[in-house]
């Protein structure tokens, strides 16, 4: 079975104005801009949990940096 996921780059953005927890603001400071990838899964996608760890997995061999927002919970 074959999955198509769409895929966008994030447009450069004035910088918010809010303020991250401090656990966020320590992580997120060790790197600099454009080294961490950030995936972000709306309520439309259609990943079962299996193919959702591949995807993770996938990322963890690339050894960059990532974080993954899901609105679905999966475990």
């Amino acid at each position: 079975m074959s999955v198509s996921l769409p895929v966008s780059v994030l447009t450069e953005t004035e910088p918010s104005k809010g303020v991250l927890d401090v656990p966020w603001a320590e992580c997120l400071a060790r790197y600099g801009p454009r080294e961490i990838v950030f995936c972000v899964f709306g309520s439309q996608f259609t990943l079962d949990k299996e193919q959702f760890q591949e995807l993770i997995l996938g990322f963890e061999m690339t050894n960059i940096p990532f974080l993954i927002n899901s609105n679905k919970r999966l475990l």
